[in-house]
């Protein structure tokens, strides 16, 4: 299975999160400029990037949630059986042992038409749910 890269993190001048290509880039200064660079219009190839909090920076999993919300690294997720709704897992979404994990219930977070995903939130902004 083909899966996008992708990756999000939070911007430091708004507190919004972005989407796109993860870049540090070199600056005058000598100090790296985090970003994350977000395709604006592919055909004249305008980019924006604006600067983010590298440790807000996360990978898409190349999942999504029951209502089409990409699931990222460091989202806090419930994994549900689609067909009873019995709860299955609950915790946040790491990359570790070459897989995506939620590592305190020892569970796979992988696609399947049994499990249903659903992004409760996320660590950086409902650092509570954990």
């Amino acid at each position: 299975m083909d899966r996008e890269i992708l990756f999000r993190g939070k911007r430091t001048d708004n507190g919004k999160w972005v989407e796109g290509f993860w870049a540090i880039l070199p600056t005058d200064s000598g100090e790296p400029e985090y970003t994350i660079i977000e395709p604006v219009d592919d055909d004249i190839c305008l980019w924006h990037r604006p600067p983010v909090d590298p440790a807000t920076v996360g990978q898409y999993t190349g999942l999504k949630n029951r209502n089409g919300k990409r699931i990222f690294e460091g989202d806090i997720i419930k994994a549900r059986q689609a067909f009873c709704g019995e709860l299955l897992c609950r915790g946040v979404v790491e990359y570790r042992n070459l897989r995506w994990e939620v590592p305190e219930d020892d569970f796979v977070v992988e696609e399947s038409s049994l499990i249903e995903y659903e992004v409760i939130g996320n660590i950086y902004d409902n650092p509570e749910l954990c």
